[in-house]
């Protein structure tokens, strides 16, 4: 894999975290699988006392990008990515023989607890309505209402045929 390749790809992923995360601490940890049309990123937030899961939103794409250009003999099974200061430190998984035999995001949590064995991991607080506003802000839709007029009445002699 290109180091070019590897190094805009981190660079870039790093920055759309601190783009769509720009309240809380700016340390992330990151885990990831990344398969032919599979990509699973994990991402925690780093608190001093705790780990707060979010849902990353546009790393994917880096991921997808830095795993394609992989040479096929050098394609690797899951990624970390840490960003601690600014600054970021990757390690990839090369173990074409492990076998996956729990669920991604099981793999994601003991990564995390190994990394950061003294930080409980909390979750963010359900919300749906904070979800969908924040699902159509990343997806660059603007809410909109509208209330629908009423239909004319086909009697009224508009001539069209119903």
């Amino acid at each position: 894999m290109e180091n070019s390749i590897v190094a805009g790809a981190l660079e870039e992923m790093s920055a759309n975290i601190f783009a769509d995360y720009p309240d809380g601490p700016r340390d992330f940890y990151v885990y990831a699988e990344v398969d032919d049309g599979v990509i699973a990123p994990s991402l925690v937030q780093i608190y001093p006392d705790h780990m707060l899961w979010v849902v990353p939103r546009s790393i994917g794409k880096a991921l997808y990008r830095m795993w394609q250009n992989a040479a096929e003999d050098k394609k690797w099974q899951a990624m970390t990515l840490e960003v601690r200061d600014g600054k970021f430190d990757a390690q990839f998984l090369y173990d074409p023989a492990r076998q996956f035999d729990e669920e991604t995001d099981a793999r994601s949590k003991t990564a995390m607890h190994e990394r950061f064995p003294d930080l409980p991991m909390r979750h963010p607080r359900y919300d749906p309505d904070a979800l969908m506003r924040d699902f159509a802000r990343h997806m660059g839709v603007k809410a909109v209402s509208f209330e629908l007029e009423p239909q004319k009445d086909s009697a009224s002699g508009s001539g069209e045929n119903q």
